[in-house]
């Protein structure tokens, strides 16, 4: 059985509540993960993805196409 909760950590405490269908005496797998760096782990696949998709790339171009007259101005 797998159980995932997000829990509060306070003074550096964490009390996990098993449901009943853990028995006393069962071993359990415990994982910690920060959950702001899970995010950034994410956030960082989805841009790899990103940057093969083709409605992506157009609006890169079409953003980078609106600032060109801007880009000439600074020169």
């Amino acid at each position: 059985m797998t159980l995932r909760q997000v829990l509060t950590v306070k003074d550096s405490v964490l009390v996990v509540k098993l449901p009943p269908r853990f028995t006393i005496g069962k071993r359990v797998l415990v994982t910690v993960e920060d959950e702001q760096a899970a995010g950034r782990k994410q956030k960082l696949a989805l841009l790899k993805k990103s940057v093969k998709d083709p409605l992506f790339q157009r609006d890169i171009q079409e953003i980078a196409q609106d600032f060109d007259p801007i880009d000439e101005e600074s020169l």
